[in-house]
């Protein structure tokens, strides 16, 4: 009788845990997209590894800008699904496909997650614009 109960036990605690929802989800990695703004495919992407993301970060202030000087990099950042009021970041690689983007230049981004069963659904679509540096100055000369 003891061992019937001990077997039902397992049985039932192993069932529910593989059944839940509430299962942690493993992510592999991540896959930026980038749009004109409106168009249905991406003109391009960039993959980025999971450990090369940093998550339960304070959510930054409030930016009206969504200008990304190419010159000074650019940060991906997205809502962390295990702790509410932080963020996720990824600090795009300077050779990544968003600094290959025209300039200027209006844009979209969206982001999905991957891992070994397969790829979430497409997030919102987050505007932004590729700002130009400025033009090198001309006439330049020092006097006395």
């Amino acid at each position: 009788m003891r061992q019937r109960l001990l077997k039902l036990l397992c049985s039932i605690v192993l069932s529910c845990g593989l059944a839940s929802p509430a299962m942690a989800q493993t992510i592999d990695s991540y896959e930026a997209r980038w749009y004109n703004p409106g168009a249905v495919s991406p003109i391009s992407t960039y993959a980025f590894d999971a450990s090369n993301v940093s998550c339960g970060q304070p959510a930054p202030a409030p930016d009206a800008s969504s200008t990304i000087n190419p010159s000074t990099g650019a940060t991906i950042v997205w809502d962390d699904p295990d702790s509410s009021g932080s963020v996720c970041t990824h600090a795009a690689d300077p050779s990544s496909t968003l600094f290959a983007l025209p300039i200027p230049g209006d844009y979209e981004a969206a982001l999905i997650a991957i891992n070994a069963v397969g790829q979430s659904g497409e997030s919102n679509r987050a505007p932004f614009d590729m700002l130009n540096p400025p033009d090198a100055q001309t006439g330049t000369r020092v006097v006395r």
